[in-house]
């Protein structure tokens, strides 16, 4: 063999070694918008349909975005006040959250006729349409109340 090609030969297996870790973070899933960010969430006031006003309210959390995928939660699972946010980012910075809650204080929450349920301590969920970039992100939920989010990326 002649020895431009065994330099060939070992030029090619380095850039190999040197590409590997890479490849690997890609296959993982990792993408730029994986770390923690501080979630807050604006609600409205809400004219509720027996002429009552569910009162507004903001509400700021931690969230931590893996391999893509959005967790954030504040209260505590199964009781009341609870509220959980999920859902995938996509590549282009797209993402349709869900937000799964227990119902808090009655003075913040819907009353019967409307979507949402009545009282304190009642299951509810709804959908966030967001979007971030390598640092930011805005959304906002797509049922009756709304409901404004902002994203800031920690660190």
């Amino acid at each position: 063999m002649k020895p431009s090609s065994l330099i060939a030969i070992g030029l090619a297996a380095s850039v190999l070694l040197f590409v590997q870790p890479n490849l690997k973070a890609a296959t993982e899933g990792t993408t730029k918008f994986d770390g923690n960010w501080l979630v807050t969430l604006d609600a409205a006031a809400y004219k509720n349909p027996d002429g009552s006003t569910a009162r507004p309210f903001t509400r700021r959390f931690l969230a931590t975005v893996k391999n893509g995928v959005l967790h954030g939660q504040t209260g505590f699972r199964g009781r009341p006040n609870f509220y959980e946010l999920n859902g995938k980012i996509e590549a282009n910075g797209s993402a349709n959250l869900r937000a799964d809650l227990i119902t808090g204080p009655k003075e913040y929450n819907f009353t019967p006729g409307s979507k949402a349920p009545p009282g304190t301590g009642t299951p509810y969920s709804y959908s966030v349409v967001a979007r971030f970039d390598d640092r930011h992100g805005t959304g906002y939920s797509n049922d009756q109340r709304s409901r404004t989010f902002t994203f800031g990326k920690e660190g």
